[in-house]
């Protein structure tokens, strides 16, 4: 079960931005709570809404997820220098400096936390 996701640096997400599933002490719509089995966090959420303007940058968190999970499953097969990257284009920094996912999940009641950062010619593991 997914806990959180993190992405930075990629299409139109410059900074770190976080999609995380943790429930809030909020008391409202508990059936969308469930506890995750394990110590922290305590509760996690059965759904997730992604709501905003347009052009805000909804579909690029699906696309992060999705980047990340190709070269997750194809890196020993397929992936080549150099990577098909899409960094935010909006400053010259940003286009040097590598894009970064994080993903943290539970599963068989074990918390994991996976992350790499990568830029066309490097994948480094987040330190």
């Amino acid at each position: 079960m997914l806990v959180e996701f993190r992405v930075k640096n990629f299409r139109s997400f410059k900074e770190e931005q976080v999609l995380s599933l943790v429930a809030t002490e909020d008391t409202t719509l508990e059936d969308n709570k469930f506890p995750s089995l394990i110590e922290k966090p305590p509760f996690l959420l059965r759904s997730a809404v992604i709501y905003g303007a347009n052009a805000s940058g909804k579909s690029n968190v699906i696309k992060a997820i999705d980047c990340m999970h190709r070269l997750i499953i194809t890196s020993a097969l397929e992936a080549k220098p150099p990577l098909d990257i899409q960094p935010f284009r909006l400053d010259q920094e940003s286009l040097s400096s590598p894009i970064t996912f994080e993903m943290t999940f539970i599963l068989d009641r074990i918390r994991y936390q996976y992350n790499f950062s990568f830029t066309c010619n490097l994948v480094s593991k987040k330190k």
